[in-house]
């Protein structure tokens, strides 16, 4: 393995802002969608839930999976902050890489998700701040820690990047 430095944890913190900012983009007019058909009567309340819970888990799953493996090296935000997702040999990661960098990255949804199946067995009637908060906030949060932590050690890279065989680096 060469010896490469990882992108600084500011840019990839930034890059991660720009994409949740993209991500909830998608999933407005997702929503949107969803409600307009909601009330013109095309959909039930239901089909609407569906559709909805559908998109906010299909969405980031296309949306990662579709710009870390491509030409770009990475999402609109890691090209934004000029930086490149690549395999340990500095080239364009593989589709089982980048299926592997997404299901590290999904372990920063599992508490959110955890919390959420938690309050709604109890009854707990969360607001709209709250849920953007606990859905956006906690996620990104433990990511800037990964990130922040990843800068301990000798290689620089996060626990996305040790569990999916990639490195993060400035172009």
């Amino acid at each position: 393995m060469r010896a490469y430095r990882s992108a600084p944890p500011s840019r990839r913190i930034l890059a991660a802002l720009v994409d949740s900012m993209f991500l909830l983009g998608f999933l407005f007019v997702a929503e949107l969608i969803a409600n307009v058909l909601l009330q013109t009567h095309q959909a039930s309340g239901a089909q609407v839930l569906t559709t909805i819970a559908v998109s906010a888990i299909m969405i980031p799953v296309f949306y990662f999976l579709i710009f870390d493996g491509s030409k770009m090296q990475g999402t609109p935000g890691k090209v934004f902050y000029d930086l490149k997702v690549t395999d340990l040999s500095d080239r364009t990661v593989a589709l089982s890489g980048v299926f592997r960098r997404f299901a590290a990255k999904a372990l920063f949804v599992l508490p959110t998700i955890v919390a959420l199946a938690i309050a709604m067995l109890l009854g707990v009637k969360i607001g709209a701040f709250a849920l953007c908060l606990t859905v956006f906030a906690v996620p990104l949060a433990l990511y800037a820690l990964d990130v922040s932590l990843a800068f301990t050690n000798q290689e620089n890279r996060t626990l996305v990047d040790r569990l999916s065989g990639t490195m993060v680096l400035r172009r």
